[in-house]
């Protein structure tokens, strides 16, 4: 719900410096008046001056743009509500007009899309799209964690990686889809017998790109699109 606009005193049976006053006028957001919409609080201790604030004085009826309150009927239901405030609420004379704006509806908070850490990663180490699980953000997620390796042609942490940490993705194309030491399947069709040949990676790559492979007989060459599956 909006502020309340102009302050104008009303005049007051026990005025005095430390009293509450209350607004000659007032434009708000929505149906609901609240105390804090209505009234200057600042004379009030700030133990008070927050519960005082939200005092729910009265709900507009359907379709009204406008309120006339009585003054002396908005202190006595504040009073009712909140007797710890009688001390600053000497009863009021006059009228508060209120404006009454309709309500701005809340937009949900759009998501985007971003990924989560599965487990710890260490500052400086070699990173695969596996280690990682993707997920959505509420608003725009920590960058700059990841650096790439020239040298080495990797995607390495830049710092500590907590489990669960909500990171920005890298370029796809630069996320290893594979590092040494990780099985990569070769499917080969032979007539209507498919054979998947298990070999390991001796360096990093990404999906779709060719990665260096060693055999179990020790033979090293090249495969196109590591797959990390049978």
């Amino acid at each position: 719900m909006g502020g309340a606009a102009l302050s104008l005193a009303l005049t007051a049976a026990i005025a005095g410096p430390h009293a509450v006053t209350l607004l000659g006028h007032a434009r708000i957001s929505g149906d609901r008046v609240a105390l804090g919409e209505i009234a200057d609080l600042s004379p009030l201790p700030p133990s008070l001056r927050g519960p005082a604030s939200r005092l729910l004085i009265t709900i507009a009826p359907t379709g009204r743009h406008a309120l006339a309150l009585s003054a002396a009927e908005v202190t006595e239901r504040a009073r009712a509500l909140m007797p710890a405030l009688s001390p600053w609420l000497p009863t009021a004379a006059g009228k508060i007009d209120v404006d009454l704006e309709p309500e701005t509806p809340r937009q949900a908070p759009r998501s985007v899309p971003c990924l989560a850490v599965k487990a710890p990663l260490a500052a400086g180490a070699e990173v695969a799209a596996a280690d990682f699980a993707p997920a959505l953000c509420e608003q725009a997620p920590q960058s700059h964690a990841f650096r790439y390796d020239a040298a080495n042609g990797t995607m390495r942490a830049a710092r500590d990686l907590a489990t669960d940490e909500r990171l920005a993705a890298p370029p796809s194309g630069d996320m290893a889809a594979v590092l040494p030491g990780d099985a990569v399947y070769i499917h080969t069709t032979i007539g209507h017998v498919a054979v998947a040949r298990r070999v390991e990676a001796v360096e990093p790559a990404a999906a779709g790109r060719a990665v260096f492979v060693k055999a179990d007989d020790g033979d090293v060459f090249s495969v196109p699109a590591p797959e990390t599956s049978p």
